[in-house]
Formats: structure tokens, sequence, C-alpha cells
């Protein structure tokens, strides 16, 4: 009996299955993201119908940066809407240990996954940096966001994508170089952010 026969089989069911799984989360995960969107950003959703969703994001792709990231990111959410000062401090460190945790699993294949039009990793660190330079200073997460913002930088050609999302990374950019007092960098962003903005019109 050859064994390499064997495997052949089942290496295709894992790659088929691969594929299908991120095919899905494609399909999933607008949906799920739409309702954290409407509910960070005050559009009227709400923690507990985002919550919903995310949990059972969770459970269909368990150990997903992406997803772990983003649930992580609503618990924090979930923090400041809290009334007390003990459930907002829980609620945010149950959302940093998440997006820790989601951040620890980007491998490399993650950069060729996409989600809507971007990969999961540019995904996954960007939405990490936002949620780390939106904590209290306290919380020490600046050199964090510092960090993961170099690894996104690091991997993606920012300059290659759409021109609404490198304003949006050449923001954070400039916002990270800002708290830094480092006027060099903020005029090296706000350089780039104009000739994006220009390239919209």
């Amino acid at each position: 009996m050859n064994i390499r026969n064997i495997f052949i089989p089942a290496i295709m069911l894992v790659s088929s299955f691969t594929a299908n799984a991120n095919a899905a989360l494609r399909d999933d995960f607008p949906a799920a993201h739409a309702a954290f969107i409407a509910v960070s950003q005050d559009q009227g959703g709400t923690v507990d119908d985002a919550w919903v969703k995310f949990e059972a994001l969770e459970k269909a792709y368990p150990n997903h940066p992406l997803v772990q990231v983003y649930f992580g990111a609503l618990k924090t959410v979930k923090a400041d809407k809290a009334i007390m000062p003990w459930s907002k401090m829980m609620w945010v460190e149950k959302g940093l240990d998440l997006i820790d945790s989601g951040l620890a699993l980007l491998t490399n294949s993650h950069n060729t996954e996409l989600v809507s039009e971007t990969s999961v990793a540019l995904e996954t660190r960007l939405e990490a940096v936002k949620i780390f330079l939106a904590v209290p200073d306290f919380l020490n997460r600046f050199q964090d966001a510092k960090d993961v913002f170099g690894d996104l930088l690091d991997t993606e050609n920012v300059d290659a994508l759409p021109s609404k999302l490198r304003i949006e990374i050449y923001s954070i950019g400039a916002k990270i170089a800002e708290r830094d007092k480092n006027i060099l960098e903020v005029n090296k962003w706000q350089q780039k952010i104009k000739v994006a903005a220009a390239s919209q019109k």
C-alpha cells in the first residue's frame, strides 16, 4: 500500500475545509461587524445584539484572530457603557485579554486570507491598534499600539490600499506620532493623508 496515497485525500480535505471556512467567514462576518459599528459608534445598535452575533461567530470559528479581536473590542465597548467602575475595569480587562489572544493567533496565512476587501491580518491589527489607543493611559497599552502598528506597516503594502483605508491608517500613524511628540513624523503622516485625500477627488 502506498502511504503517500493515503495522505493525499486527507490533505485535500483539510485544504478544502480551510478554504470553505475562510469563504464562510467572509459571508458571516459582515453582519456582526455592522452590529459592532452600530453600537461602538452610537448608531442605534445595542451591545446585546452585537454580542449574540459574535458569540455565534466564536462558536463557528473558534480561535480565529479576527473574531477574537473584534469580540474583545466589543467587551471594551461594554466596559465603556457600564455604570459601575469595577464593571468597567472587569470588561475592559477581559476585552484586552481577548485582543491579546487574537493577535497571538495571527499567522502568515492570515496575510492572504481575505475578509471584505482586506486581509484578516490587516483588519485584526487595525482594530487592535484602535482599541489600544482608545483605552485610558493607565492601562499602559500605548506601546502595544505602536508595536502592532509597526507589524501592520511591515506586513502590508499600505500605499497600495484603497484611499479611504489608507487615510484611516495614516491618521493612526499621525495620532501615534502626536502622542510621541514627534513633529517630523506627524508632518510625514499628514502629507500622506493629503495625497490620499486628493486621490479620492
